[in-house]
């Protein structure tokens, strides 16, 4: 009888454990997926700036924050940053800038693959000049950003901006690359 209640024993003890080893497996992959999750770079764009510019009659380049009657061109500024807290390996970004569905040509250089680390960003640089730059403060174009972002271990993204001249900024349409404008952003009445 007492070899009975050993076995019983035993058998009611057999199964916690391997109840406990079934929850701590479950355990561990939350664990590790949250990892996963966390410590990882997330490198996305963090904004994108508009600068106005004119020319004095010394030749010189003045900047504005604001459209003026005297500006004649911009440069755009889109600042790509790592949020996360480790680094974004393989890194290497690119944009495509179009007016009215055009590309336009964009005399920037290429970041090189390397590593962007936590907290850092890199800017995409370029410039809009006449004619667009008219057409496109006028409201009869739009500029369009396709900007391309890759680092290891992250499919490739693209996000969509469009900037509105009445706002002066440029607002984030998503994960739509590749895919033709059809709604353009246009003022208020």
């Amino acid at each position: 009888m007492l070899e009975f209640g050993a076995f019983v024993v035993l058998c009611i003890y057999t199964g916690a454990t391997l109840v406990q080893t079934c929850e701590t497996q479950s355990l561990v992959k939350v664990s590790q997926q949250t990892y996963a999750r966390t410590v990882r770079a997330y490198i996305g764009v963090d904004r994108i700036e508009v600068t106005h510019y004119w020319v004095d009659q010394d030749g010189k380049d003045i900047a504005e924050k604001t459209r003026t009657p005297k500006t004649t061109k911009m440069v755009i500024e889109a600042h790509i940053k790592n949020f996360g807290n480790v680094p974004g390996e393989q890194f290497s970004a690119s944009w495509k800038i179009f007016a009215n569905g055009v590309q336009l040509p964009n005399p920037y250089i290429p970041y090189p693959v390397y590593a962007l680390f936590p907290g850092q960003d890199v800017v995409l640089i370029a410039r809009v000049g006449e004619p667009a730059y008219s057409a496109i403060m006028g409201g009869e174009q739009t500029v369009d950003l396709d900007i391309s972002i890759r680092y290891e271990g992250q499919a490739e993204t693209c996000e969509r901006e469009q900037y509105g001249s009445a706002a002066n900024s440029f607002a984030a349409l998503g994960d739509s690359c590749g895919v033709p404008w059809k709604y353009p952003i246009t003022a208020s009445p």
